[in-house]
């Protein structure tokens, strides 16, 4: 099994996305989540949801909150579905935040995977290491006029595709 841990957040969306969620936060793209279909249809993953929008996910599929079913039918227009989440950790000592700890403890109870990816927007302290490194596609880039969210790119996709096929 491939996975892609999936953020949402400067992912399918940027600062030019218009829509807004049921609650009225920032919502997805279309283009940018084609994006992510390109990557499926291309390696067969499987999409992880390790974004905080995960909080809103329910595993028995009966309560989800608004905006992940907001989330959930515009991944389904596009042919695409969450098969997890990571577990709900993200917000540990002094506010900092653990996805990496999250993916690396999901990896672990699904010894399955034979490769997979992160797609984030946020460089996180524990994302910091060469395992994580080395499958992190970071959808925004530091620039002298400060961070730039690109969110998911044609061309951020075919890296991704790349770490699917061939980085274990």
């Amino acid at each position: 099994m491939d996975v892609i841990f999936l953020d949402v957040d400067g992912v399918l969306n940027n600062r030019q996305t218009t829509a807004r969620t049921p609650e009225k936060y920032i919502g997805v793209d279309d283009t940018l989540i084609d994006n992510l279909k390109y990557i499926v249809e291309n390696t067969g993953a499987e999409i992880v949801l390790s974004s905080d929008w995960k909080f809103e996910y329910d595993r028995t599929g009966k309560d989800h909150g608004t905006d992940m079913r907001y989330l959930i039918k515009h991944l389904a227009f596009h042919g695409l579905s969450i098969m997890d989440v990571t577990d709900g950790r993200s917000r540990g000592d002094n506010g900092r935040c653990h996805r990496g700890a999250e993916i690396a403890d999901w990896l672990l109870s699904h010894l399955q995977v034979k490769h997979w990816v992160v797609i984030d927007d946020v460089m996180f302290e524990d994302f910091n290491n060469e395992e994580i490194k080395r499958h992190l596609v970071l959808t925004s880039e530091y620039t002298s006029k400060g961070r730039i969210v690109k969110g998911l790119t044609r061309e951020l996709a075919e890296d991704a595709v790349y770490i699917l096929r061939y980085i274990t």
